[in-house]
């Protein structure tokens, strides 16, 4: 009990902070849309999908190299972390440098030629900084890890939400950018004298040996921002009036991203174990096991997203919101598949290689599919296509998973309980429907939805349980 306490206090802390940095970007999106005019909100929600492009771009995952290279060479940290955030800030010169040139090809749709150079040396000063967080892990300072994460996460909405209320404008948004990143950089020149440790003389390794064991990482990272982006910014492209509507619509809601990767987490020591011994039987065992489990919890939430998306969005984005509603549900809908972290079961057997290959199906089906879907029938066709792309990825990376637990596509995921749990939910979500129907506010249909798929999904799981219990004693009698 002891070590469990030990290690879930410095988890459930890296998680909180973890959770405010994935919460930022829809936080931020909410609070915009209420402050400031559609057409500022356009403009807005374009140059922030290309600073998170720059930020995720321009740290070539090295920020995930400190957690490996801090533990192995005592002594040097503090030139491992400064060596680090010089690399990170050269990339983002040279890629601010980039934007400054094409700024107004970018730029020239949506009218914000002259903020894409603020936009940029916002994310080349956050670049610098990207680093703290993996550093206070690798040194087992977690407190200080989400204390950074929350405390930056807060000065951004805090100073993006004053300036979109007192300015209105994009330009005012981008400066209260800029302002939290140099208030982050300020912070950095404090901090990392005093918490992170220093021997002159200490043996360091190579730029060479943080870029080889960093870059798939990076890579990895970069296809999934981009896809991330892609869609937005086709819909920049070829619908720009729906830009800022899309960006709030396509959100990926952070309790459902975490959800599949806290769950893998549990078993991924016992999954590499079982792979190094060659046992693939029990990593398949163990594997359908988590995948059921988290298939019985994401599957009706995700559809339950879906159901109450017309009220839910009303509530918080206004009248305003009747044209994100479809592009949220075809959106909610990809994360009907995210009931397990593919790419920890590939990486525990040892087959890194795959998961970036995995990224980039994903990234080059998106490319097309969303790219067709914005051109013929723009920011709903965009989110259909990327479902449709995430739907060719999962077809793929199920193969390699297939392989990796020597099972075949057709073992390789619990289609019977993931089936079960999306007939049951999309059952449910049609009787609530019909319930909700018999009132006449926004409010009172959102409350009856809810609590009556609520209560149909938990009653009919219940009766399924007991089912199964009292088939498996029934065998066990015979047995």
């Amino acid at each position: 009990m002891k070590t469990a306490a030990r290690l879930g206090r410095p988890t459930a802390l890296v998680a909180a902070g973890q959770a405010a940095v994935k919460s930022t970007q829809l936080v931020l999106a909410l609070v915009l849309v209420r402050l400031l005019s559609d057409t500022s909100w356009n403009q807005v929600a374009f140059v922030l999908s290309i600073h998170l492009a720059l930020v995720t771009f321009g740290a070539l995952g090295l920020q995930h190299s400190l957690l490996y290279f801090l533990a192995r060479h005592p002594g040097g940290e503090r030139s491992i972390v400064l060596r680090t955030a010089a690399m990170t800030t050269a990339v983002g010169l040279a890629a601010l440098g980039i934007l400054a040139l094409l700024a107004d090809r970018i730029g020239g749709q949506l009218q914000v030629e002259s903020l894409l150079p603020l936009v940029g040396i916002a994310a080349t000063l956050e670049l610098c900084t990207v680093g703290m967080p993996s550093a206070f892990i690798a040194l087992e300072r977690f407190r200080s890890a989400a204390v950074w994460d929350v405390a930056n996460s807060l000065v951004v909405v805090v100073a993006v939400g004053v300036a979109a209320a007192t300015t209105g404008t994009a330009r005012g948004v981008v400066v209260a950018l800029l302002a939290a990143a140099a208030m982050r950089l300020l912070a950095f020149v404090v901090v990392v004298p005093l918490t992170i440790p220093h021997s002159p003389g200490a043996v360091r390794p190579s730029r060479r040996e943080q870029l080889v064991y960093s870059l798939p990482l990076g890579l990895t990272l970069a296809a999934s921002v981009l896809n991330r982006t892609l869609d937005k910014w086709y819909v920049a492209a070829f619908d720009p009036s729906q830009v800022g509507h899309y960006t709030l619509a396509a959100q990926e809601i952070p309790l459902l991203a975490v959800l599949p990767y806290a769950g893998g987490a549990v078993v991924a020591a016992e999954l590499a174990r079982s792979f190094r011994d060659g046992d693939t039987n029990t990593a398949a065992a163990l594997w359908h096991r988590q995948t059921s489990s988290m298939a019985r919890l994401v599957v009706p939430m995700s559809v339950a997203l879906m159901l109450v998306a017309p009220e839910l969005l009303r509530l918080l984005a206004g009248e305003t919101s009747r044209p994100m509603v479809l592009t949220f549900q075809l959106f909610t809908a990809i994360t009907l598949h995210r009931v397990a972290e593919y790419g920890l079961l590939l990486r525990a057997a040892g087959r890194p290689r795959t998961v970036l290959v995995s990224a980039s199906v994903l990234l080059g089906a998106n490319a097309i599919l969303a790219l067709v879907g914005a051109v013929l029938w723009g920011a709903v066709g965009a989110a259909a296509g990327t479902l449709l792309a995430n739907v060719v990825a999962w077809v793929f990376v199920l193969r390699q998973v297939g392989a990796a637990l020597g099972t075949g596509f057709a073992q390789a995921f619990p289609w019977s309980e993931w089936g079960w749990a999306v007939g049951l939910s999309a059952l449910a979500a049609l009787v609530a429907a019909q319930l909700a129907g018999t009132v006449h506010t926004t409010l009172a249909a959102l409350v009856v939805k809810g609590t009556s798929f609520a209560a149909l999904v938990l009653v009919a799981q219940r009766w399924r349980r007991s089912r199964v219990d009292d088939l498996a004693g029934a065998i066990g009698e015979a047995a």
